[in-house]
Protein backbone atom coordinates (compact mmCIF):
# COMPACT_ATOMS: atom_id res chain seq x y z
CA UNK A 1 0.00 0.00 0.00
CA UNK A 2 1.30 3.45 -0.87
CA UNK A 3 2.16 5.83 1.97
CA UNK A 4 -0.31 8.49 0.79
CA UNK A 5 -3.15 6.05 1.54
CA UNK A 6 -2.12 5.84 5.21
CA UNK A 7 -1.91 9.63 5.47
CA UNK A 8 -5.27 9.96 3.70
CA UNK A 9 -6.86 7.64 6.23
CA UNK A 10 -5.40 9.58 9.16
CA UNK A 11 -6.48 12.94 7.76
CA UNK A 12 -9.97 11.66 6.96
CA UNK A 13 -10.38 10.52 10.55
CA UNK A 14 -9.10 13.82 11.94
CA UNK A 15 -6.25 12.05 13.72
CA UNK A 16 -3.67 14.44 15.28
CA UNK A 17 -0.39 13.88 13.46
CA UNK A 18 1.82 15.48 16.12
CA UNK A 19 1.78 16.75 19.71
CA UNK A 20 -1.09 19.17 20.31
CA UNK A 21 0.00 20.17 23.84
CA UNK A 22 3.67 20.39 24.77
CA UNK A 23 2.82 19.04 28.19
CA UNK A 24 0.84 16.01 27.00
CA UNK A 25 1.90 13.27 24.53
CA UNK A 26 -0.89 12.32 22.11
CA UNK A 27 -2.23 8.80 22.46
CA UNK A 28 -1.17 6.60 19.51
CA UNK A 29 -4.10 5.68 17.28
CA UNK A 30 -2.59 2.40 15.96
CA UNK A 31 -1.31 -0.35 18.27
CA UNK A 32 0.88 -3.09 16.72
CA UNK A 33 1.83 -6.21 18.70
CA UNK A 34 4.46 -8.39 17.03
CA UNK A 35 4.25 -12.18 17.24
CA UNK A 36 7.29 -14.41 17.90
CA UNK A 37 6.63 -16.52 14.80
CA UNK A 38 4.12 -16.79 12.00
CA UNK A 39 3.22 -18.78 8.90
CA UNK A 40 3.02 -16.80 5.66
CA UNK A 41 0.12 -17.76 3.41
CA UNK A 42 0.09 -14.95 0.84
CA UNK A 43 2.29 -13.79 -2.03
CA UNK A 44 3.96 -11.11 0.12
CA UNK A 45 4.62 -10.28 3.78
CA UNK A 46 2.10 -7.82 5.25
CA UNK A 47 2.07 -6.10 8.63
CA UNK A 48 -0.88 -8.25 9.72
CA UNK A 49 1.15 -11.38 8.94
CA UNK A 50 3.69 -10.40 11.57
CA UNK A 51 1.58 -8.66 14.17
CA UNK A 52 -1.83 -8.03 15.63
CA UNK A 53 -3.02 -4.58 14.56
CA UNK A 54 -5.63 -2.67 16.53
CA UNK A 55 -7.08 0.79 16.06
CA UNK A 56 -10.24 2.64 16.99
CA UNK A 57 -11.16 2.88 13.31
CA UNK A 58 -11.61 -0.34 11.32
CA UNK A 59 -10.61 1.22 8.01
CA UNK A 60 -7.35 2.56 9.42
CA UNK A 61 -6.63 -0.82 11.04
CA UNK A 62 -7.17 -2.57 7.72
CA UNK A 63 -4.97 -0.11 5.81
CA UNK A 64 -2.09 -0.51 8.23
CA UNK A 65 -2.49 -4.28 8.37
CA UNK A 66 -2.41 -4.56 4.56
CA UNK A 67 0.83 -2.61 4.24
CA UNK A 68 3.44 -4.76 2.48
CA UNK A 69 6.70 -5.24 4.37
CA UNK A 70 8.65 -7.43 1.93
CA UNK A 71 8.25 -10.11 -0.74
CA UNK A 72 7.51 -13.65 0.39
CA UNK A 73 10.69 -15.64 1.21
CA UNK A 74 11.68 -18.40 -1.18
CA UNK A 75 10.16 -21.82 -0.65
CA UNK A 76 11.95 -23.69 2.14
CA UNK A 77 13.52 -20.54 3.63
CA UNK A 78 12.43 -18.57 6.72
CA UNK A 79 13.13 -14.92 7.45
CA UNK A 80 13.32 -12.86 10.62
CA UNK A 81 11.64 -9.44 10.74
CA UNK A 82 12.64 -7.10 13.58
CA UNK A 83 10.71 -4.28 15.13
CA UNK A 84 12.94 -1.78 13.38
CA UNK A 85 12.00 -3.35 10.00
CA UNK A 86 8.30 -2.83 10.68
CA UNK A 87 8.82 0.66 12.12
CA UNK A 88 10.88 1.78 9.10
CA UNK A 89 8.25 0.50 6.66
CA UNK A 90 5.41 2.24 8.51
CA UNK A 91 7.26 5.55 8.50
CA UNK A 92 8.12 5.12 4.79
CA UNK A 93 4.39 4.68 4.17
CA UNK A 94 3.73 8.07 5.75
CA UNK A 95 2.50 7.04 9.22
CA UNK A 96 3.91 9.48 11.82
CA UNK A 97 6.03 7.78 14.46
CA UNK A 98 3.91 9.11 17.29
CA UNK A 99 0.75 7.71 15.64
CA UNK A 100 1.59 4.06 16.41
CA UNK A 101 3.17 1.84 19.05
CA UNK A 102 5.15 -1.35 18.58
CA UNK A 103 4.84 -3.99 21.28
CA UNK A 104 5.31 -7.71 21.70
CA UNK A 105 8.27 -9.66 20.41
CA UNK A 106 11.50 -7.97 19.37
CA UNK A 107 11.49 -10.03 16.16
CA UNK A 108 9.15 -12.33 14.23
CA UNK A 109 10.27 -15.54 12.55
CA UNK A 110 8.26 -15.81 9.32
CA UNK A 111 8.00 -19.18 7.57
CA UNK A 112 6.36 -19.48 4.14
CA UNK A 113 3.49 -21.94 4.28
CA UNK A 114 2.64 -24.00 1.22
CA UNK A 115 -0.16 -26.23 0.04
CA UNK A 116 0.33 -29.04 -2.45
CA UNK A 117 -1.65 -29.03 -5.67
CA UNK A 118 -1.95 -32.72 -6.47
CA UNK A 119 -0.94 -33.94 -9.92
CA UNK A 120 -4.42 -35.43 -10.31
CA UNK A 121 -6.04 -32.02 -9.75
CA UNK A 122 -3.74 -30.28 -12.23
CA UNK A 123 -4.35 -32.98 -14.84
CA UNK A 124 -8.11 -32.86 -14.25
CA UNK A 125 -8.20 -29.13 -15.01
CA UNK A 126 -5.91 -29.52 -18.04
CA UNK A 127 -8.06 -32.39 -19.35
CA UNK A 128 -11.17 -30.22 -19.12
CA UNK A 129 -9.50 -27.42 -21.09
CA UNK A 130 -8.30 -29.90 -23.74
CA UNK A 131 -11.80 -31.38 -24.10
CA UNK A 132 -13.32 -27.93 -24.50
CA UNK A 133 -10.74 -27.03 -27.16
CA UNK A 134 -11.41 -30.22 -29.13
CA UNK A 135 -15.20 -29.77 -28.81
CA UNK A 136 -15.00 -26.58 -30.89
CA UNK A 137 -15.22 -28.91 -33.90
CA UNK A 138 -18.08 -31.27 -33.02
CA UNK A 139 -17.46 -33.45 -36.09
CA UNK A 140 -13.80 -34.04 -35.24
CA UNK A 141 -12.87 -37.55 -34.11
CA UNK A 142 -9.92 -36.92 -31.77
CA UNK A 143 -8.42 -38.83 -28.86
CA UNK A 144 -5.86 -37.34 -26.49
CA UNK A 145 -3.56 -38.50 -23.71
CA UNK A 146 -1.04 -36.69 -21.48
CA UNK A 147 2.60 -36.75 -22.54
CA UNK A 148 4.82 -37.39 -19.54
CA UNK A 149 4.03 -36.87 -15.88
CA UNK A 150 2.39 -33.77 -14.44
CA UNK A 151 4.21 -32.97 -11.16
CA UNK A 152 2.48 -32.05 -7.94
CA UNK A 153 3.25 -28.39 -7.21
CA UNK A 154 3.69 -26.55 -3.92
CA UNK A 155 2.08 -23.09 -3.83
CA UNK A 156 1.12 -20.55 -1.17
CA UNK A 157 -2.41 -21.28 0.10
CA UNK A 158 -3.24 -17.59 -0.33
CA UNK A 159 -5.44 -15.34 1.73
CA UNK A 160 -8.43 -15.79 -0.56
CA UNK A 161 -7.44 -19.08 -2.17
CA UNK A 162 -5.82 -20.69 -5.21
CA UNK A 163 -7.38 -20.90 -8.67
CA UNK A 164 -6.35 -22.53 -11.92
CA UNK A 165 -6.88 -21.38 -15.48
CA UNK A 166 -5.34 -22.43 -18.77
CA UNK A 167 -4.38 -21.11 -22.17
CA UNK A 168 -4.15 -23.41 -25.19
CA UNK A 169 -1.17 -23.15 -27.49
CA UNK A 170 -1.82 -24.02 -31.16
CA UNK A 171 -1.54 -27.76 -31.84
CA UNK A 172 1.42 -28.78 -33.98
CA UNK A 173 2.93 -31.95 -35.39
CA UNK A 174 6.08 -33.45 -33.92
CA UNK A 175 8.19 -36.21 -35.40
CA UNK A 176 8.31 -38.34 -32.24
CA UNK A 177 4.82 -37.86 -30.80
CA UNK A 178 2.50 -36.97 -33.65
CA UNK A 179 0.12 -34.08 -33.02
CA UNK A 180 0.94 -32.28 -29.79
CA UNK A 181 -1.25 -29.92 -27.79
CA UNK A 182 0.21 -27.77 -25.01
CA UNK A 183 -1.87 -26.12 -22.29
CA UNK A 184 -0.21 -23.43 -20.19
CA UNK A 185 -1.82 -24.05 -16.81
CA UNK A 186 -1.65 -20.84 -14.79
CA UNK A 187 -1.77 -21.02 -10.99
CA UNK A 188 -3.36 -17.94 -9.41
CA UNK A 189 -2.77 -17.07 -5.76
CA UNK A 190 -5.15 -14.43 -4.43
CA UNK A 191 -6.21 -13.71 -8.00
CA UNK A 192 -2.71 -13.05 -9.32
CA UNK A 193 -0.46 -15.29 -11.41
CA UNK A 194 2.00 -17.27 -9.30
CA UNK A 195 3.37 -19.89 -11.68
CA UNK A 196 2.66 -21.39 -15.11
CA UNK A 197 2.95 -25.12 -15.79
CA UNK A 198 2.96 -26.44 -19.38
CA UNK A 199 0.90 -29.62 -19.71
CA UNK A 200 1.45 -31.54 -22.95
CA UNK A 201 -1.00 -33.88 -24.69
CA UNK A 202 -0.64 -36.21 -27.64
CA UNK A 203 -3.52 -35.93 -30.08
CA UNK A 204 -4.65 -38.73 -32.36
CA UNK A 205 -7.01 -37.84 -35.20
CA UNK A 206 -9.27 -40.45 -36.71
CA UNK A 207 -11.41 -40.52 -39.84
CA UNK A 208 -14.09 -42.79 -41.27
CA UNK A 209 -12.82 -44.12 -44.60
CA UNK A 210 -14.03 -46.39 -47.38
CA UNK A 211 -11.86 -49.15 -48.80
CA UNK A 212 -12.41 -51.57 -51.71
CA UNK A 213 -12.92 -55.16 -50.60
CA UNK A 214 -11.32 -56.63 -53.73
CA UNK A 215 -9.74 -53.61 -55.41
CA UNK A 216 -10.97 -51.61 -58.41
CA UNK A 217 -9.71 -50.73 -61.89
CA UNK A 218 -9.16 -47.19 -63.12
CA UNK A 219 -12.34 -45.87 -64.72
CA UNK A 220 -14.61 -48.16 -62.73
CA UNK A 221 -17.64 -46.59 -61.06
CA UNK A 222 -17.32 -46.69 -57.27
CA UNK A 223 -21.02 -47.55 -56.97
CA UNK A 224 -20.19 -50.83 -58.73
CA UNK A 225 -17.35 -51.66 -56.30
CA UNK A 226 -17.88 -53.50 -53.02
CA UNK A 227 -16.70 -51.14 -50.27
CA UNK A 228 -16.29 -51.43 -46.52
CA UNK A 229 -16.26 -48.68 -43.87
CA UNK A 230 -13.34 -48.38 -41.44
CA UNK A 231 -12.06 -46.04 -38.73
CA UNK A 232 -8.38 -45.25 -39.22
CA UNK A 233 -5.86 -42.94 -37.57
CA UNK A 234 -4.95 -39.93 -39.69
CA UNK A 235 -1.18 -39.22 -40.01
CA UNK A 236 -0.14 -36.00 -38.20
CA UNK A 237 0.74 -34.05 -41.36
CA UNK A 238 -2.15 -35.31 -43.49
CA UNK A 239 -4.31 -32.45 -44.89
CA UNK A 240 -7.86 -32.22 -43.66
CA UNK A 241 -10.46 -33.73 -45.98
CA UNK A 242 -8.01 -36.06 -47.71
CA UNK A 243 -10.23 -39.12 -47.41
CA UNK A 244 -13.35 -39.44 -49.54
CA UNK A 245 -16.71 -39.50 -47.78
CA UNK A 246 -19.55 -41.75 -48.87
CA UNK A 247 -21.29 -38.79 -50.53
CA UNK A 248 -18.13 -37.95 -52.48
CA UNK A 249 -18.00 -41.50 -53.89
CA UNK A 250 -21.44 -41.30 -55.47
CA UNK A 251 -21.30 -41.00 -59.27
CA UNK A 252 -17.47 -40.92 -59.28
CA UNK A 253 -15.00 -43.29 -60.91
CA UNK A 254 -11.56 -44.50 -59.89
CA UNK A 255 -8.90 -42.26 -61.43
CA UNK A 256 -6.23 -44.91 -60.73
CA UNK A 257 -6.24 -48.60 -59.84
CA UNK A 258 -7.36 -49.01 -56.21
CA UNK A 259 -5.85 -51.68 -54.00
CA UNK A 260 -8.02 -53.80 -51.72
CA UNK A 261 -8.04 -52.50 -48.14
CA UNK A 262 -6.44 -49.13 -49.02
CA UNK A 263 -8.49 -46.08 -47.98
CA UNK A 264 -9.88 -44.13 -50.92
CA UNK A 265 -8.71 -40.52 -51.09
CA UNK A 266 -10.27 -37.66 -52.99
CA UNK A 267 -7.21 -37.61 -55.25
CA UNK A 268 -8.08 -41.18 -56.32
CA UNK A 269 -11.47 -40.11 -57.67
CA UNK A 270 -12.46 -38.66 -61.00
CA UNK A 271 -15.56 -37.75 -62.92
CA UNK A 272 -16.92 -40.39 -65.30
CA UNK A 273 -15.63 -40.15 -68.87
CA UNK A 274 -18.02 -38.65 -71.40
CA UNK A 275 -15.62 -39.33 -74.29
CA UNK A 276 -13.99 -42.73 -74.68
CA UNK A 277 -11.02 -43.95 -76.71
CA UNK A 278 -11.94 -44.45 -80.41
CA UNK A 279 -15.13 -42.36 -80.06
CA UNK A 280 -15.84 -40.06 -83.04
CA UNK A 281 -15.85 -36.42 -81.88
CA UNK A 282 -16.24 -32.93 -83.33
CA UNK A 283 -13.00 -30.99 -82.98
CA UNK A 284 -13.82 -27.29 -82.73
CA UNK A 285 -11.36 -24.42 -83.19
CA UNK A 286 -12.42 -20.82 -82.67
CA UNK A 287 -10.62 -17.54 -83.25
CA UNK A 288 -12.65 -14.41 -82.72
CA UNK A 289 -15.94 -14.86 -84.54
CA UNK A 290 -14.60 -17.60 -86.80
CA UNK A 291 -15.49 -21.12 -85.64
CA UNK A 292 -14.31 -24.23 -87.50
CA UNK A 293 -15.35 -27.82 -86.70
CA UNK A 294 -13.76 -30.96 -88.18
CA UNK A 295 -14.14 -34.66 -87.62
CA UNK A 296 -11.73 -36.38 -85.23
CA UNK A 297 -11.40 -39.52 -83.15
CA UNK A 298 -10.54 -39.69 -79.44
CA UNK A 299 -7.23 -41.37 -78.64
CA UNK A 300 -8.01 -41.65 -74.89
CA UNK A 301 -10.85 -41.39 -72.38
CA UNK A 302 -11.77 -38.07 -70.83
CA UNK A 303 -14.29 -36.49 -68.46
CA UNK A 304 -15.70 -33.03 -68.97
CA UNK A 305 -12.87 -30.54 -68.54
CA UNK A 306 -10.09 -33.10 -69.14
CA UNK A 307 -7.41 -32.47 -71.75
CA UNK A 308 -7.06 -35.49 -74.07
CA UNK A 309 -5.37 -36.37 -77.35
CA UNK A 310 -7.52 -36.63 -80.45
CA UNK A 311 -6.65 -37.32 -84.09
CA UNK A 312 -7.76 -34.90 -86.80
CA UNK A 313 -9.13 -37.20 -89.52
CA UNK A 314 -8.52 -34.62 -92.25
CA UNK A 315 -4.78 -34.20 -91.55
CA UNK A 316 -3.95 -37.34 -89.55
CA UNK A 317 -2.26 -35.16 -86.90
CA UNK A 318 -2.90 -35.66 -83.17
CA UNK A 319 -3.77 -32.60 -81.10
CA UNK A 320 -4.56 -31.74 -77.49
CA UNK A 321 -8.19 -30.81 -76.91
CA UNK A 322 -10.42 -30.12 -73.91
CA UNK A 323 -13.51 -32.29 -73.47
CA UNK A 324 -16.68 -30.17 -73.45
CA UNK A 325 -19.23 -32.97 -73.45
CA UNK A 326 -20.15 -36.20 -75.23
CA UNK A 327 -18.73 -36.07 -78.78
CA UNK A 328 -17.39 -32.51 -78.46
CA UNK A 329 -13.82 -31.28 -77.82
CA UNK A 330 -12.24 -27.83 -78.13
CA UNK A 331 -8.82 -27.46 -79.75
CA UNK A 332 -5.83 -26.89 -77.50
CA UNK A 333 -2.09 -27.01 -78.38
CA UNK A 334 -1.04 -29.06 -81.42
CA UNK A 335 1.57 -31.76 -81.69
CA UNK A 336 2.61 -34.04 -84.51
CA UNK A 337 1.28 -37.59 -84.38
Amino acid sequence: MAGKHILWALCTLGVPLGAQDPGNDPEPVVRITLQRETDLVGRSVLVRDLAEVSADDDELRARVGDLEIAPRPAEGFARTFRRTDVERRLVEAGLPRDAFTLRGAEATLARPKTTLLAAEKLLEVANGIARAWIAREPAADVEFEPLGRVPATAVPPGRTGVQLRGKVQPAHAERDSGMRLTIDLEILVDGEAWRTLPVHFRLRRFATVWTPVRGARAGEFLTDVELTEQRVEVPPNAPAGGYATHEELLGRVARVDLRAGRPIRNADLGEPAVVHRSDPVRLVSQRGTIRVAVKAVALEDGAAGDRIRVQNLATGHSVQAVVQGPGLVILGSTEEG
